[in-house]
């Protein structure tokens, strides 16, 4: 019971042309929709939607949580409300979502607490659907941006039962960057401060089959250049990612 995982993100670029064709090309990634300038793309073989691009600037638009069940959600919708935290209930999701509650979060993210229809899945290699580029796993985790971390950080221990992983604090009661939990992975959601307002997303994180499977994965990086502004190499965190991060001018690239 409660939240899982990182079901999901929606992000804003730039060139949203440009970062369509960066995710099925390069990423792998299977478009799977588009509606009101916004196109969704599954990642892996639960068919379910991962991601969503829309055009116009850049950051998180929103990112949900997955739940097990209509219960969790009537649970968490009681104890935001108790906090004087404003929920809407959405049936009319993302595919794979059967119900969403969405509510704003002190760093100004908007957030979801998603139940989805579909879940991992055992794919037999030789039948596994084949796609060009990288092919992740699975969408792993995100890494956002807040001018203070610590309200983001106090909410999502004490109303969402994360627990902090690590956290890094440059002076006593200030949090410089902070790494919370709500599965077995060391992090399911950082968060590190900036000093510009505005700024919402640092990276997000897609799960890799192996160490093998990131090496394949720069090898395809360099080929369609996009990693020349970045740095490739695998970060051993419990499990194998590669971490992408939106930045201005070019879709993505990919950090340490």
């Amino acid at each position: 019971m409660g939240i899982s995982q990182v079901a999901h993100a929606e992000l804003a670029v730039v060139d949203l042309d440009a970062a369509v064709g960066f995710h099925t090309d390069v990423l792998g990634m299977r478009e799977i929709g588009r509606a009101d300038g916004a196109v969704r793309f599954s990642v892996g073989i639960d068919g379910g939607c991962d991601l969503v691009l829309t055009a116009g600037g850049t950051g998180v638009r929103r990112f949900a949580l997955r739940v097990d069940d209509v219960a969790d959600l009537d649970r968490y919708a009681k104890r935001l409300a108790e906090a004087g935290v404003a929920t809407e209930t959405r049936t009319d999701e993302h595919p794979g979502v059967v119900q969403a509650l969405r509510f704003q979060a002190p760093s100004g993210h908007a957030m979801e607490l998603a139940v989805l229809s579909t879940g991992p899945q055992y794919v037999h290699p030789a039948k596994a659907p084949y796609r060009d580029g990288i092919r992740a796993l699975d969408f792993d985790h995100i890494t956002v941006q807040a001018q203070d971390p610590k309200p983001l950080v106090d909410f999502l221990v004490e109303l969402l039962d994360f627990q902090v992983s690590d956290i890094f604090a440059p002076a006593p009661g200030v949090i410089g960057a902070a790494w919370c939990r709500a599965s077995t992975l060391h992090h399911d959601i950082a968060i590190i401060s900036t000093p510009e307002a505005g700024k919402s997303l640092h990276h997000y994180a897609l799960g890799m089959e192996s160490f093998d499977h990131l090496k394949l994965a720069a090898d395809e990086l360099r080929s369609a250049r996009r990693a020349d502004r970045g740095r490739t190499g695998p970060a051993r965190r419990g499990r194998q990612r590669l971490h992408l991060l939106l930045g201005r001018g070019q879709p993505l690239r990919t950090v340490g």
